[in-house]
């Protein structure tokens, strides 16, 4: 098993390091955004590092977030964790065979999982320790998911696995993994093409489309069909879901809203192009980007076009703050958006980073170079993060009393 797994000595170094080593927020860097540049719009740079890349030869391969941490996996294999609130490097570890294709880290409350060539590693999301690692049967298509039961990941063959998490453990800690991987199958789905999309588990169902055109919904419990929704074109863009509602974005040109619960299909929007880019959910906004036709925003719920919800010459969506959308045009620049006029308020220049987040979960700007500078912008006055995904996690801040209060008169009592 250890052959597969390559810790750096710069994860001790890292860990090491004091916090004015590892994050340095406000540190003058030429590609960093000026303060003047941000300030105009009521942004500022929430903080910067870099990632642990071998200069020589290695690049970005995948930038990835959730509400805590900012992952950076590079093409050599090599993760890097930061805090998402201040930009501490967490840890930092080589996994798996150096170059070997990888897909993007999915997480939950405790683990991140990486996808590297046939195997899967689960890592202690804070500590960047591998709690467990097992073998595929064949090659993914996409990156895994979790419930609290289950890991799924679909696969080129067309099959998606679920994998039972608790068998898992186990095995690992009898040290019969990756060996004995095949039992920790908990079941399996097959489609007729290749699983084109990270499953979505909504209980009691996982939602996920193939390349036979189809949106599939199983029961995460024992894989009986729920419903399936064939569409005229092939499905390739990452689904997106809040409201009640699954929203598919297919190449043949429309967005569907379709009910987790039905399989009905609410509304439809024709978008005119094939749509290959995510939709994105901000709470009930709905962002659509066809190809080289510009950025809509539609009503989550009815599916209708917002008034003045329509950017010709923009790309894609990447952050929303609490006054600002932020979307790329097709030079690379983030173009900020007034959330309430939807006119545009003007462009940060930051077309030199070439890896910038689809940001559902958060109101930052995540972003990074091919060389591993990442940064991270946020408004002014936004201490905290407002998480939009999972609302329910956002931290409960204590309400202090004012200063200086005047005690009650003991004459009253």
């Amino acid at each position: 098993m250890r052959r597969f797994l390559y810790p750096i000595l710069l994860t001790i170094i890292v860990n090491l390091a004091p916090p004015s080593v590892q994050a340095q927020p406000g540190g003058r860097q030429p590609l960093l955004p000026t303060p003047r540049i941000l300030n105009r719009y009521g942004l500022e740079l929430a903080w910067w590092n870099r990632a642990v890349l071998d200069p020589a030869r290695d690049e970005v391969a995948h930038l990835t977030a959730d509400e805590e941490i900012v992952f950076v996996q590079s093409t050599a294999g090599t993760v890097t964790a930061f805090d998402a609130d201040n930009g501490i490097k967490l840890w930092a570890i080589q996994l798996g065979y150096r170059d070997a294709p990888s897909y993007p880290i999915t997480t939950n409350a405790k683990l991140a999982l990486v996808t590297t060539g046939s195997y899967i590693f689960a890592i202690d999301k804070w500590k960047g320790i591998v709690i467990w690692q097992i073998r595929l049967p064949s090659q993914p298509s996409t990156s895994p998911t979790l419930d609290e039961r289950r890991m799924f990941i679909g696969m080129l063959d067309g099959t998606m696995y679920a994998y039972n998490l608790k068998k898992i453990q186990e095995l690992f800690e009898d040290a019969k993994l990756p060996e004995w991987s095949y039992q920790t199958i908990e079941w399996n789905f097959r489609t007729d093409g290749a699983v084109a999309t990270p499953g979505v588990p909504i209980e009691p169902a996982l939602f996920f489309a193939s390349a036979d055109r189809s949106l599939y919904a199983v029961t995460t419990k024992d894989r009986a069909l729920k419903f399936q929704l064939e569409t005229d074109a092939s499905i390739t863009a990452r689904l997106a879901h809040g409201n009640g509602l699954l929203y598919l974005a297919s190449e043949d040109f429309n967005v569907y809203a379709v009910d987790e619960v039905t399989g009905q299909i609410r509304w439809r929007f024709v978008a005119g192009l094939p749509i290959r880019k995510p939709p994105i959910v901000i709470l009930d906004d709905l962002f659509i980007a066809p190809e080289r036709t510009g950025v809509y925003l539609l009503d989550a719920v009815t599916g209708r076009q917002r008034t003045n919800g329509y950017w010709p010459r923009l790309d894609k969506f990447v952050a929303a703050t609490e006054n600002l959308y932020m979307m790329t045009d097709r030079t690379g620049n983030v173009v900020l958006v007034n959330r309430e006029t939807l006119g545009v308020e003007g462009v940060l220049p930051l077309n030199r980073y070439d890896n910038i987040i689809y940001n559902d979960r958060t109101d930052r700007l995540i972003m990074a170079t091919s060389r591993g500078l990442v940064a991270v912008v946020k408004e002014i006055g936004s201490e905290f993060p407002k998480y939009y995904q999972s609302p329910e996690k956002q931290p409960i801040l204590p309400i202090l009393a004012p200063e200086n209060e005047p005690e009650a008169d003991d004459a009253t009592n």
